[in-house]
Order: structure tokens, then C-alpha cells, then sequence
């Protein structure tokens, strides 16, 4: 892990936040979400089975219909 958070814990949370919140109804969360997302890719550690965050964003802009979120 690359960022300085005060423990794995807080990234995980922060991580699963913010991947909750790439099916919020409004558009600009989304696209938030997304953002901040882009600065975590390739920095977690993954336990077997997870999926990485890289997965979860490009199947978000496959198919959100909302442009603001591309």
C-alpha cells in the first residue's frame, strides 16, 4: 500500500465506501466515487477471491448511462 492511512482497516473502509457508492442514484456521487477510486487503483492488497478496484471501475463506465460519470 502506497498512501499513508493510519491502518489497512481505514484503506479497506475508505475502499468499500467508496465502491458502495459507485451505484448511487445520483450521477455526481458516482462519478466522485470514480474518481477518488482512480488514485487507489493498484495500491491494494488483495486477499483471494477480491476483486480489484481496476475491475469494479471499468465495469462501471461500461455501463453507467450517465456521461458525467465517464
Amino acid at each position: 500500500m502506497s498512501f499513508p492511512f493510519h491502518s489497512e482497516d481505514t484503506y479497506n473502509e475508505l475502499g468499500d465506501a467508496l465502491i458502495d457508492r459507485l451505484n448511487d442514484k445520483e450521477s455526481m456521487i458516482r462519478a466522485h466515487a470514480v474518481i477518488a477510486l482512480s488514485k487507489l487503483v493498484g495500491s491494494e492488497d488483495l486477499d483471494e477471491g477480491e476483486e480489484p478496484i481496476l475491475q469494479s471501475l471499468l465495469e462501471v463506465l461500461e455501463t453507467d448511462p450517465a456521461p458525467c460519470v465517464l
